[in-house]
């Protein structure tokens, strides 16, 4: 020590120092970038995607500008460019990205103590520069639903007319559906789980199959020649389907209307609210979170939902007689019958099983999509093949109940 100077002391105050200096002049793109890490095992691939589609488009200007040198003037001018050339939906959703970050700033990055930067984006608050978004809030009227149905199956054999009339038939959210996994659809059960990793709202979703969407998974499921773990798989490479646009675009032109798949999710919901009238109920099936905490204990197993997403199916599929539709409160899988679904979505005489056997055993799903079917299942005649491989399985014949409802639809 000389002249009562602590030489540790001294080397910690120049570290700092030097620290100190080092994080004021932190850029906007290493900010940005230590933000995206800390956020990567929150992120959804889609929402970080989302970030550094925003950064690219609207941000890059910055990346070597220090973050201190960025001002409260130059984010409303950036906000009304953006208005400018993108919209005000844009405008805002780039602003809460902007937001957001410079917030992660003021948490990780301080002096003495102190926060090292104000967020230069508190001015569009401050100076009420927010657009107004209007909250869209359409949906498939009764009177399109055949016009939709119709234009849809014109998509042929693409994956993407299966993944609409999903989502008309679960009201899945679209995201959800595109990456929905073989590992979490159960075919003898009949249901399939939106998962907590895969699920918007972070909670688990189990759905019940309706007669449809049991045969979509049973067809998709056989069209699956590459064993891809995905229900809707790529059909240029690895992964899930992820851009049905063109798709979209033709049927809008062949159905005369516009629509967005959300716009299927609410449709679904404005059904079930005629069919159930229960808000609660509502909210499971669309997995909306519920904010009644007595109700955030009450277990409920899928099946208890079955006839109602029957009723839904049943609507769609029979007629569209809102009045009488409400006093309907459940459907077997034989009134919706052949000649009803045949009337209105001319349905493909290709074969597909259908069952249902309450005490059938555990059996490996390619020998139940082996079994051939009747043309009445009010008929119990079987073939020797229905024989053979009901006895290959140890099914009882009485047990294994026939259906010529079947998937796709065609033209």
């Amino acid at each position: 020590m000389r002249q009562g100077i602590d030489p540790v002391r001294e080397a910690k105050v120049k570290n700092r120092k030097a620290k100190q200096e080092s994080e004021a002049n932190v850029t906007f793109e290493k900010l940005f970038e230590s933000f995206m890490t800390s956020r990567s095992k929150k992120h959804k691939p889609t929402t970080a995607k989302d970030y550094r589609s925003t950064y690219a488009n609207h941000f890059k200007f910055w990346a070597n500008t220090p973050i201190t040198e960025i001002t409260r003037k130059e984010v409303q001018d950036l906000f009304h460019q953006i208005t400018k050339s993108s919209g005000n939906a844009q405008a805002n959703k780039s602003m809460r990205i902007l937001n957001v970050v410079f917030n992660y700033a003021r948490g990780t990055i301080h002096i003495d103590g102190r926060p090292l930067v104000d967020n230069p984006v508190s001015v569009i608050k401050d100076a009420g520069l927010r657009h107004h978004e209007v909250k869209r809030e359409t949906y498939i009227h009764p009177d399109q639903i055949e016009a939709f149905v119709k234009a849809v199956i014109k998509l042929g054999e693409h994956p993407v007319r299966d993944y609409l009339f999903l989502l008309l038939l679960t009201g899945m959210r679209s995201r959800e559906a595109l990456s929905l996994e073989w590992k979490d659809v159960d075919l003898l059960n009949r249901v399939f789980t939106v998962t907590t990793e895969k699920a918007k709202n972070r909670q688990s979703h189990t759905i019940p199959m309706s007669s449809l969407v049991f045969r979509l998974f049973v067809y998709r499921y056989r069209k699956n020649k590459n064993e891809s773990k995905y229900v809707f798989p790529s059909t240029t490479g690895e992964g899930h389907y992820k851009e049905p646009r063109p798709q979209i675009a033709k049927v809008i032109k062949s159905s005369g209307f516009e629509f967005t798949p959300h716009d299927l999710r609410r449709t679904y919901a404005s059904i079930l609210n005629e069919v159930v009238g229960s808000e609660e109920i509502i909210k499971r099936l669309l997995n909306h979170k519920s904010k009644n905490i007595t109700q955030r204990y009450i277990q409920t197993r899928a099946e208890q939902f079955r006839p109602y997403v029957e009723a839904v199916e049943s609507y769609i599929v029979m007629g569209y007689d809102w009045q009488n539709l409400g006093q309907i409160k459940g459907f077997s899988e034989q009134y919706a019958n052949a000649e009803a679904l045949e009337k209105l979505l001319y349905w493909s005489e290709e074969e597909i099983v259908a069952y249902d056997c309450g005490s059938m055993p555990s059996i490996d799903i390619k020998d139940l999509l082996d079994i051939a079917i009747q043309s009445d299942p009010s008929e119990e005649k079987l073939t020797t093949k229905n024989k053979r491989t009901a006895k290959s399985i140890n099914a009882p014949e009485s047990q294994v109940i026939y259906t010529k409802i079947s998937w796709p639809p065609s033209k």
